[in-house]
């Protein structure tokens, strides 16, 4: 016969609906308390707060996490970039680019609340994310740089607002992914990120004025 083994999810639930019923009703039903009684009690307590810890766990990311999403970022990029340089104009190569947009925007996100809930990195951890960052920021430049040659076509098929929309959330949510990652970043790397940072910024706010 199979062993149903341990099944913490419901162990949990089963101590949760002690809580209103037993510990209330203790001086009720038993009148009087014996030294065992509050022994049994005190550790009775202490089991159901292990229990709850137990059942609602911290959930917390590190750097590692924050670097898997980093590469990420960076085939949304390369996806988008090869859309972008394949566009011939019309609707529906604009909706695939679009739909990368999207993705690459995900992703960004996704390391953004990865890095908000991971503890400060360690020397270690924010050179290899700074790092990272130096190897996107070339990219992102390439990505905007693609869009702005292929501006004419965009303009033709009057999708201009559509990439201005998608620029705009982008270099919002890049943003978003900077701070975060200089809050958790060493001292001496804060100022590599700002710069990095800067020159995003800077590309970003190139293509906007051209499809704006």
């Amino acid at each position: 016969m199979e062993n149903p083994g341990f099944n913490l999810s419901l162990f949990c639930i089963g101590l949760l609906h002690l809580i209103p019923k037993h510990t209330s009703s203790f001086p009720d039903i038993i009148p009087r308390q014996t030294g065992s009684m509050v022994h049994f009690k005190t550790l009775f307590a202490a089991v159901l707060s292990l229990s709850v810890a137990t059942c609602n766990p911290i959930d917390k990311r590190d750097a590692a996490l924050v670097l898997t999403d980093l590469t990420a970022v960076g085939s949304a990029l390369t996806t988008l970039t090869a859309s972008v340089n394949a566009y011939t104009g019309g609707l529906l190569g604009a909706i695939t680019i679009s739909t990368d947009g999207t993705n690459l925007d995900t992703a960004i996100n996704k390391a953004t609340t990865d890095a908000n809930a991971s503890a400060a990195f360690t020397a270690a951890q924010s050179t290899s994310v700074t790092s990272s960052i130096g190897s996107l920021t070339p990219q992102i430049q390439a990505t905007l740089t693609a869009l702005i040659n292929k501006e004419p076509l965009f303009d033709a098929s009057a999708l201009d607002p559509l990439v201005l929309s998608q620029l705009n959330t982008l270099l919002a949510d890049s943003d978003k992914l900077g701070v975060a990652l200089q809050a958790k970043a060493v001292a001496a790397d804060v100022v590599t990120l700002k710069s990095y940072q800067s020159t995003i910024d800077t590309s970003f706010a190139f293509a906007i004025a051209v499809f704006s």
